[in-house]
């Protein structure tokens, strides 16, 4: 997990780490989709409940699954998908 003293500091954190990644400073929040899944996802949330209570989340509920959302509501392109891919693969460093 990224630190942060808050949830915006974590997820801009995460965003700043995709678009080095990425090579791509462009990259951004899809706002729309963000709201859309953070208001209509109740079986994430039930999964994130089930998790906590089996003490694989740490910190509240809420927000980690938002900070989830967030994560995967950014706007990246095919080849920005492909450099994240090559860079987990080669333990989080960029090829």
């Amino acid at each position: 997990m990224f630190a942060g003293k808050n949830l915006e500091e974590k997820f801009e954190r995460i965003l700043a780490f995709i678009k080095e990644i990425c090579n791509d400073p462009e990259i951004t929040l899809n706002e729309e989709i963000y709201h859309f899944e953070s208001q209509t996802n109740d079986i994430i949330r039930s999964l994130a409940y089930y998790m906590k209570e089996n003490q694989m989340i740490d910190g509240e509920v809420i927000d980690v699954i938002n900070v989830y959302f967030k994560q995967y509501s950014v706007n990246v392109t095919a080849l920005g998908i492909a450099k994240l891919g090559a860079a987990l693969a080669n333990k989080g460093i960029a090829p």
